[in-house]
């Protein structure tokens, strides 16, 4: 009785083996002239989806991309009659979780570059590039969200006598935008009634002070340094590119998980510029940008970093609102870093006392 035939795929090539079969009691054998190169316990065969009056067949031992190939049908039959777990699915199960693995590992692998590498480096390239009209709408909008997490209604409108608060606020910020050469154009300086020592930009070039940090300093220079400090971060583009890599990152997470509108990802990009840190690069560029404005106006930046050792100090009894703490960390080393800068007090003070007094009375009604 002539063997039957087969065609045999050993996983391992793409050649393609003509082979005969021999059942044996335990397995099927398949032998190549005369000689045997596979032999598949019955208990592993598995069959696939195949071609009509074609059965394909796998075995859990064999390499993964192993078959045989049969269209004898008396061997078919014998096959279905031999093999008690034909139609199992284990194989395909186990090669499926597989390839759901390694494709939720891709995936995450990729959400990670985008989140480490791509996204900072599109928000550099494109938040300088966003027109003026729609960043200010979205600083806008950011503004009314600060609003809410600080728990204000409004702005403070000057208090004390005559305007002479706002005046002094006007006063300190033209000396630092003399110094720094920040085309300012449309540059706001809102202070909000608030206890938490906090100052934040935002797009549209606007500086948000909150009178807690008025109240915590204890000399012009100190303020100064967090006004400068906020003027570099708008010098950079910090807050359009914290927004366009934080809300970016969301739109993709949003919609791999279903959140389309988008929403939810622009709350909490506004909710980060206010609230969270930026990187300690982007914060040591904010700070020797303040540290050159100080040296042009020949005041030392050192008294930025007394403020936020005072600050570090007081923090250790905790709260739930954000403090300029929070949002500019490593306290020490920026410390550290104004004092080498060596500049030394030769220029006339930025405000005088009564100008200074002034400014912190700017929330009294």
């Amino acid at each position: 009785m002539r063997a039957p035939k087969a065609s045999y795929f050993d996983g391992k090539t793409t050649q393609r083996h003509d082979v005969t079969l021999d059942f044996t009691e335990q397995a099927l054998v398949l032998e190549e002239d005369g000689v045997q190169i596979a032999q598949w316990p019955y208990a592993d065969i598995r069959q696939e989806d195949a071609d009509d009056e074609v059965m394909r067949l796998t075995s859990i031992g064999a390499p993964e991309l192993a078959r045989i190939e049969i269209t004898d049908k008396g061997s078919i039959a014998e096959i279905e009659d031999r093999c008690t777990a034909l139609l199992s699915r284990d194989r395909n199960d186990r090669r499926q979780r597989r390839h759901i693995v390694l494709w939720a590992m891709a995936a995450a692998l990729s959400l990670v570059a985008i989140t480490l590498w791509l996204m900072p480096y599109l928000a550099a390239e494109l938040a300088p590039l966003v027109p003026r009209p729609i960043e200010r709408r979205i600083g806008d909008a950011v503004y009314r969200q600060a609003l809410n997490i600080f728990g204000v209604e409004g702005t403070c409108e000057g208090g004390g006598k005559n305007g002479a608060p706002l005046r002094a606020l006007e006063t300190l910020a033209d000396k630092l935008r003399g110094a720094n050469g920040l085309d300012t154009g449309d540059l706001t300086l809102v202070v909000i009634k608030s206890k938490v020592p906090n100052a934040f930009a935002l797009p549209g070039k606007r500086i948000v002070i909150l009178d807690g940090i008025l109240q915590a300093s204890e000399t012009p220079d100190e303020i100064a340094g967090v006004l400068a400090h906020e003027m570099g971060h708008i010098a950079h583009h910090d807050g359009m590119r914290t927004l366009i890599e934080s809300g970016g990152m969301g739109f993709v997470l949003g919609t791999v998980l279903g959140d389309f509108a988008g929403a939810t990802a622009i709350f909490f990009a506004g909710k980060a510029l206010v609230q969270a840190s930026f990187s300690r690069e982007v914060e040591a560029a904010a700070d020797t940008y303040a540290i050159e404005t100080m040296r042009v106006l020949g005041r030392s930046p050192v008294p930025l970093g007394n403020l936020l050792v005072r600050l570090s100090a007081s923090s250790s009894a905790g709260g739930s609102q954000p403090s300029l703490l929070d949002s500019h960390p490593a306290t020490p080393d920026r410390l550290a870093a104004m004092k080498l800068s060596r500049v030394l007090n030769t220029g006339l003070p930025i405000l005088s006392e009564i100008e200074f007094k002034a400014l912190k009375l700017i929330c009294i009604d």
